[in-house]
């Protein structure tokens, strides 16, 4: 009975240190996951879920061995214990090389064949070798109580710091940005400090006994730890974003809302012939409308990264489709937020997830396509993420966006805030709900929707004149839609009475062409269509109503309303000036700046200047150039490169000095090689859908 009870208690201890070992290894994935993608977790809370699946997995994993290991050593009389453990690291060393080696299942080409038949072989040879070593040495740590002991010890102080370097990695990302420098350079030393003691304090009660104990209370923890998400996130000057206390500002709530792919004749304070939107007439009749506003690309990913930074295309970089905004880019919500300002962001766009990282300095950012979980790459969240893919979450329509801001602004009615709002309707495909669709019956082959895009693009298809008038009344059809939603918003701003004392800002990020050049949808010229732009702002109180005429970039609406709400900021950091001086009625003698756009996402490289009421484009590539009067000639059909040579030069002049300035900037800001975003495969799926990758 005592050899049994003390293989009982054997057991027992072996089975507490694969616990210890289990937990080790979750949350070494957790932080793996959250040092490859770090943009995911910027609450704490958020992080527990993926954790607690890991260590589900892990233990999961350890029970299929010891289970497998109990059956396969019986016949031979090996010990269970031990030959489970040189199973699992057999099977790690062999991933972890095949990983190294670049060994992938994909492999199969005639000519990678031997190659990788190769590193098979090397990887399998050196996990068995690996996996012989470790079925000795765990026999040699079983028989001796010493090294058992010792070993033990160490085994569950383990969880222990690795938890901490966790929690320490995390706080050093999303409250001290600035790592290396000061403050973070304390915090380094404090973990440090913490995790000495740590290991000064369990190693000997580990020793004493209580490192079963310790492993088992710190399971249960982290098993219980998703019940933290079901607690309201706090608001900045708490845990989120320390960077200032909420309070009195001199403008309380500022709301910016962009309108993907709204062309700038749809509105009637630009065009008579425009659409009839009552929200939209409504407020362009309390606001200044800016006639000449120009957006940064005729794209969304660098227009809108250049809308909240401050930035032209070029300086950001965030130029393709899988473009991710530099860090080192500060946005206007983290500007805000350091001011003390809650900052939400809610929407829907491919190219504005948090892998694109515009997200940067938003507490709250709900934007679609959506998945429960995180896109951090971890076991437990990629489990999560897979999981995702069957349960229900919204689309993010345009009614559900509404509902979700004007619930945000009842939530929040007492705060200080800045709340984007990006409305993905009329983007293509045009399915505007019924009530919204053109009368009659629509042409065979559009139908209510336009799913041939590509087709149309590359023009596979050619609408007739007839299928074109629709595919335009479709798109008019959403823009009637979002103005719909967007009326709901407003009143629940006037219900809750803040519409008065409200920044409010309507834009969109690019336009649509519908042939005016001979082409269809965006991203591919410089044209007006795409980059000439509605631009509403509506101060708070009854100041700026009227309409001017002054050329602005959307590029300068961060330092324009960081002056207007009174935040600091440095104009020498902005790629464009702030126009808040036309809205109180002063800037008029100063001379327009030259307005800069580029960043196509499809064909030639062109980049354009607007200058003295002239846009001159220029191919970087090809070299192919063009020069028009817009004044003369709104519809630019005329170039007149050939008769202006003076403009022609005095634009490639402005052109050099903006690029100038771009190399300035992005020396400043220490940007190299662009950032790529990384998409989750569901995300990449919807691009392939779209077109923008194969």
């Amino acid at each position: 009975m005592p050899g049994e009870q003390q293989e009982r208690r054997r057991g027992l201890s072996v089975s507490f240190v694969w616990l210890s070992a289990c937990l080790t290894l979750a949350l070494l994935d957790t932080v793996f996951g959250l040092v490859s993608r770090p943009d995911e977790w910027e609450w704490f809370p958020e992080l527990l879920p993926a954790l607690a699946v890991s260590l589900c997995v892990f233990l999961l994993i350890y029970g299929v061995l010891f289970a497998l290991a109990r059956v396969l050593a019986a016949p031979f009389r090996i010990a269970p214990a031990a030959l489970a453990f040189s199973v699992a690291l057999f099977l790690g060393v062999i991933t972890v090389v095949g990983l190294l080696a670049g060994l992938h299942l994909s492999d199969v080409e005639p000519r990678l064949i031997l190659d990788a038949a190769f590193k098979a072989a090397v990887a399998v040879f050196l996990a068995l070798a690996c996996g012989v070593l470790a079925y000795q040495a765990y026999r040699a740590w079983d028989e001796r109580p010493g090294m058992r002991r010792a070993v033990s010890a160490a085994v569950f102080t383990l969880p222990l710091v690795a938890a901490e370097g966790l929690v320490f990695l995390w706080w050093s990302k999303y409250r001290l940005p600035d790592f290396f420098e000061g403050a973070s350079l304390t915090a380094l030393a404090i973990f440090l400090a913490v995790a000495a003691l740590t290991l000064a304090i369990s190693i000997p009660l580990a020793r004493r006994g209580w490192g079963s104990a310790i492993s088992a209370a710190l399971t249960l923890v982290i098993l219980m730890s998703p019940a933290a998400t079901l607690v309201e996130r706090p608001r900045p000057e708490g845990l989120v974003f320390p960077y200032g206390a909420s309070g009195e500002h001199k403008v309380p709530r500022i709301i910016l809302v962009v309108i993907d792919s709204l062309r700038r004749d749809a509105l009637r304070a630009y065009d008579p012939n425009g659409l009839s939107l009552p929200t939209l007439e409504s407020l362009a009749g309390e606001s200044m409308v800016f006639h000449e506003a120009y957006a940064a690309a005729p794209w969304t990913l660098p227009s809108v990264s250049s809308i909240m930074t401050g930035l032209d295309a070029d300086a950001h970089g965030a130029i393709s489709w899988n473009s991710r905004l530099p860090d080192a880019c500060k946005t206007l919500s983290e500007r805000l937020s350091r001011a003390g300002y809650y900052t939400g962001a809610i929407g829907k766009n491919v190219f504005l997830t948090r892998a694109a990282n515009v997200c940067q300095g938003f507490a709250d950012y709900t934007f679609f396509p959506q998945l429960v979980g995180t896109e951090a790459e971890s076991i437990g969240a990629n489990v999560l993420r897979r999981l995702s893919r069957h349960a229900e979450v919204p689309e993010g329509t345009t009614d559900e966006l509404s509902e979700l801001a004007c619930t945000w602004l009842e939530k929040h009615r007492d705060t200080d805030y800045f709340l984007y709002l990006h409305y993905l309707d009329p983007h293509w495909p045009y399915t505007p709900p019924a009530p919204f669709r053109p009368e009659g019956e629509p042409p065979p082959a559009i139908a209510n929707a336009v799913d041939a895009w590509t087709a149309l693009r590359t023009g596979r298809f050619a609408p007739t004149a007839e299928e074109r008038a629709h595919i335009r009344a479709l798109y008019d059809g959403e823009v009637h839609y979002v103005d719909h939603a967007l009326g709901r918003v407003m009143d629940t701003l006037k219900r809750l009475s803040l519409y008065e004392d409200t920044l409010l800002i309507v834009t969109h990020d690019h336009g649509e062409e519908f042939w005016d050049h001979g082409g269809w949808e965006h991203g591919h010229t410089l044209y007006n269509e795409l980059i000439h732009s509605p631009l509403l702002i509506k101060l708070p109180g009854n100041h700026a109503r009227g309409d001017t005429n002054q050329p602005v970039s959307l590029t300068s609406l961060t330092p324009s309303i960081l002056e207007i709400c009174g935040v600091p900021f440095e104009p020498s950091a902005m790629s464009a000036p702030s126009f808040a001086p036309l809205l109180s009625g002063g800037g008029g003698d100063a001379p327009p700046p030259a307005l800069m756009s580029a960043g196509l996402l499809y064909y030639d490289d062109l980049e354009c200047v607007i200058f003295d009421g002239l846009k001159y484009i220029r191919g970087r590539i090809t070299e192919n150039t063009a020069l028009y009067d817009l004044d003369q000639d709104p519809q630019e059909k005329y170039s007149l490169v050939a008769a202006r040579p003076q403009a022609v030069a005095d634009a490639r002049a402005l052109l050099e000095a903006k690029h100038a300035d771009t190399a300035a900037s992005r020396k400043k800001l220490e940007l190299d090689a662009p950032d790529k975003a990384r998409y989750d495969e569901s995300v990449l799926e919807e691009l392939r859908s779209l077109g923008y990758m194969e």
